[in-house]
């Protein structure tokens, strides 16, 4: 087994997102078949917790803001930006899918 991390492409991140055109397609959750858990927002120490739409810290992939406190559901896969864990997640409140890093849920 390999354990280097790896930049992925757009098409990797597509399938850990849920499937193919996930990441286009964020507005409709059904269309991911990884398997679901809710989860709270948590730990924010200040600001908000940015639904992104692709897994890397960037200004520019912000899509929605969350908040502690605030309930999503784990729909799709895990991806890396260097040690920082993304996971694909459902916002009902903001009605929409993305990627938000992982350390703030619980």
């Amino acid at each position: 087994m390999d354990n280097e991390i790896k930049k992925m492409n757009d098409a990797e991140l597509n399938e850990v997102a849920g499937g193919k055109n996930a990441l286009a397609d964020s507005k409709h959750p059904e269309h991911h078949s990884a398997p679901a858990g809710t989860k709270m927002v948590s730990g924010l120490q200040s600001g908000w917790l940015a639904l992104r739409n692709a897994p890397a810290y960037n200004a520019n992939n912000e899509v929605g803001h969350l908040y502690n406190g605030d309930v999503v559901t784990v729909t799709g896969g895990t991806a890396y930006e260097g040690n920082t864990p993304y996971v694909w997640v459902y916002s009902d409140k903001l009605k929409m899918s993305g990627w938000v890093n992982a350390t703030f849920l619980k």
